[in-house]
């Protein structure tokens, strides 16, 4: 023993696991309510390993909630996970700026934070009002989480990002699958987000509705009655009233410049519904072999948006 170690003396306790430096088990006459406690000025418990060793600190809850649970009261990083190539790098580690508080960080030249799950989840993030998992690189992998049959990361979150990827050199995202789709948005129940959803420039929606799902993009950022999202993929749903002569306005403008794109006419887009635009709607009607009224029914609407 170095003369700056200490150790507590007292009745032998029953050992945990054999070979082991350090090890106790609760008996009924010891019910430890803490299997190590450590209070100290710079680090509370350091675990190291020798080449060929698995963990520097391995947490096991068998019959708890955590297997390793970190608080930092009143600081700013509960546990710290680093890949470092030895043990002075620990006290030079790129921590995130003051304003930034975390339960858990990960640096390292290695993987920081590696999540790996055999039925759950790889990482699982969740935040009330902020970035539930973020992921930041300059030249390797920001966040990994692998599954086999399950989801690799989940992010989740109240009013902030579920998931947030950046990265100063590559792609901030890249989704891979060898059998199934890389990326899938979960639609919401609604016609069209056009009207009802405010959105952020660039923002991507997918929506269903009686069977038929539509992909939108937000163009122009705003509160649910100003933004504006543009359609595409899908076909553009009826706006629900037939529009005929003497009609005004972005649906009918719609309709003339879609006209012009699938039927070879010449309108001019204005937006009005005049004679000009009703005829043809007629010759459109005779050419797809329905009713020849001239009014843009659900019908016509349909067939006219349904075509490419």
């Amino acid at each position: 023993m170095h003369d700056d170690q200490f150790t507590a003396m007292g009745p032998p306790f029953p050992s945990g696991f054999e070979k082991a430096a350090f090890s106790t088990e609760p008996t009924d006459t010891t019910q430890f309510q803490w299997g190590v406690r450590v209070l100290a000025l710079r680090c509370g418990v350091a675990g190291q390993t020798r080449a060929g060793g698995v963990a520097g600190v391995y947490g096991d809850g068998r019959a708890a909630q955590f297997g390793v649970l970190g608080t930092a009261f009143g600081q700013r990083i509960g546990v710290v996970g680093a890949s470092v190539d030895n043990n002075r790098d620990l006290f030079n580690l790129n921590v995130p700026p003051a304003s930034v508080n975390l339960d858990s960080f990960g640096t390292g030249p290695g993987t920081g934070v590696f999540g790996k799950s055999g039925s759950g989840f790889g990482v699982h993030g969740m935040s009330s009002s902020s970035t539930a998992v973020i992921g930041t690189s300059r030249t390797g992998i920001g966040s990994h989480g692998g599954s086999d049959s399950s989801t690799g990361v989940l992010g989740t979150s109240g009013s902030g990002f579920g998931v947030h990827g950046v990265s100063n050199q590559g792609p901030a995202g890249v989704f891979e699958s060898s059998m199934n789709a890389q990326l899938r948005l979960i639609p919401r129940e609604m016609v069209s987000p056009e009207g009802q959803v405010a959105g952020s420039g660039g923002e991507l929606l997918a929506t269903v509705s009686a069977g038929v799902f539509r992909l939108w993009f937000c163009t122009r950022a705003g509160d649910a009655v100003s933004t504006v999202w543009d359609l595409v993929a899908g076909a553009r749903p009826f706006p629900g009233a037939p529009l005929s002569e003497n009609a005004s306005g972005i649906d009918v403008k719609r309709i003339q410049m879609r006209l012009n794109m699938v039927f070879g006419t010449d309108l001019n887009g204005d937006g009005e519904f005049g004679p000009i635009t009703r005829d043809a709607v007629v010759a459109f009607q005779e050419q797809q072999g329905i009713a020849q009224t001239g009014v843009v029914d659900a019908q016509t609407w349909d067939r006219l948006f349904a075509l490419t």
